[in-house]
């Protein structure tokens, strides 16, 4: 009983089972073939018709329709390519420019492939295959697709380069080339043929690669040609940042003219005129120099030329009117009569110590009176006054010693 039981319950999982298997699997019909899904291996390059290339609906593709004949049953990946060629017809190596993949099955017998071709010499190869089958070289004993092929076609009016050249300018004339071949349609060596001067050069660049030629200054003009490259004219001019430059200042006394010479110019010849003035120097590559004038009393420009060169000159102008004016005294100057002393003595020196004393605390004795002073003269200050009041105390000191003599013994004083 439970054994049956079991065995029920376990057909009813199984069904269950099965039934979601089928609901999680879409028809072919239902999902977008884009190909490349896999290969089966079981179709034929015979089991396809085609109804042959089609290159005139849209320039620069390649067009063809295969189909599975009503005969053939098979499951396959099929594949269209195309090629960069050396020439028109077969011939190695080749290198894979594009390609497009589709899934033939019962449910999907017709497809039309398109790819692009290149502009030059050019190969397309429809076989039986995918992604995994594509060969990305044909060269010289290497893959084919041989039997898998159902159609193919050879033409194109060019090879397959595409060469380009750019130039850049040095401060001393020198053109550097730079020749190169690396586009999308870069598939062979090209040959540069470069002239100037006297001179012809043939420069190879392999694919993918670029190469540089230095043609030196002096060379004049130069012409760049190739396969496939229209005639490159180039002429040497002399690039914004290796043109000098000058620049002055201006103090009111001199005028000073700075010509600077960018790296890579080569020593530069400068004739610097201002005011009626002229002076030459060399100015060394990379460096600048000074040349120093007596100013001028108006604005003036100071010309820079500089002679055997292909230089143009340069004018600057030198402005006057900002000039520093002499500085002022930091103190005013005083002009006004010092306070006029008491035209009086304040007391009489006598003949005591006490007025010896005094005398020799106030000098206001020797201070010259108002009626000396007139006329805006200054009075006497400093040490004109200390010089006289000390002579006024010596003689005190003095006269005090002979008073006190005197009086210990009589002295006889004769004219």
């Amino acid at each position: 009983m439970k054994k049956a039981r079991f065995l029920r319950a376990a057909v009813v999982l199984a069904s269950a089972l099965l039934g979601a298997g089928v609901m999680a699997t879409p028809s072919y019909a239902d999902e977008p073939n884009t190909g490349g899904t896999g290969t089966t291996n079981n179709c034929k390059a015979t089991d396809f018709d085609n109804a042959g290339w089609d290159f005139k609906s849209e320039p620069g593709k390649a067009k063809i329709t295969a189909s599975l004949k009503s005969t053939s049953t098979c499951e396959n990946d099929v594949t269209l390519v195309s090629y960069l060629a050396p020439r028109p017809d077969f011939a190695v190596p080749q290198y894979l420019f594009a390609q497009e993949t589709y899934h033939f099955d019962g449910k999907h017998t017709s497809h039309e492939f398109v790819v692009d071709v290149p502009d030059c010499n050019t190969q397309v190869d429809l076989f039986v295959g995918g992604k995994d089958v594509v060969i990305p070289e044909l060269k010289e004993g290497g893959s084919r697709y041989n039997d898998l092929k159902i159609n193919w076609k050879n033409f194109g009016t060019s090879k397959c380069v595409q060469p380009a050249v750019q130039h850049t300018e040095a401060c001393n004339g020198d053109v550097t080339l730079n020749l190169s071949n690396n586009g999308k349609l870069s598939g062979y060596d090209v040959t540069f043929v470069v002239r100037y001067g006297y001179q012809t050069k043939m420069v190879t660049v392999g694919k993918g690669k670029s190469e540089d030629l230095l043609v030196p200054a002096g060379s004049g003009a130069i012409t760049v040609t190739a396969d496939k490259l229209a005639e490159t004219k180039i002429e040497w001019s002399r690039p914004a940042e290796c043109k000098p430059t000058a620049t002055a200042t201006n103090d009111c006394k001199t005028t000073v003219v700075t010509v600077n010479n960018p790296k890579g110019n080569g020593e530069v010849p400068a004739k610097v005129t201002y005011n009626g003035e002229t002076q030459t120097v060399t100015v060394p590559a990379g460096s600048s120099k000074d040349v120093t004038f007596k100013s001028a009393d108006a604005t003036v420009d100071a010309k820079v030329e500089f002679p055997d060169t292909s230089l143009e000159g340069i004018t600057v102008q030198v402005e006057l009117g900002k000039c520093s004016t002499p500085e002022e005294p930091t103190t005013p100057v005083t002009t006004s009569p010092a306070a006029t002393p008491s035209a009086t003595t304040s007391a009489t020196p006598s003949q005591t110590a006490s007025a010896s004393a005094s005398a020799s605390t106030s000098p206001a004795a020797a201070t010259p009176s108002t009626s000396e002073t007139e006329g805006g003269a200054l009075a006497l200050t400093g040490s004109n006054s200390s010089t006289i009041a000390g002579g006024a105390v010596v003689l005190l000191l003095v006269g005090a010693g002979l008073f006190f003599m005197a009086r210990r013994r009589k002295l006889n004083f004769k004219a």
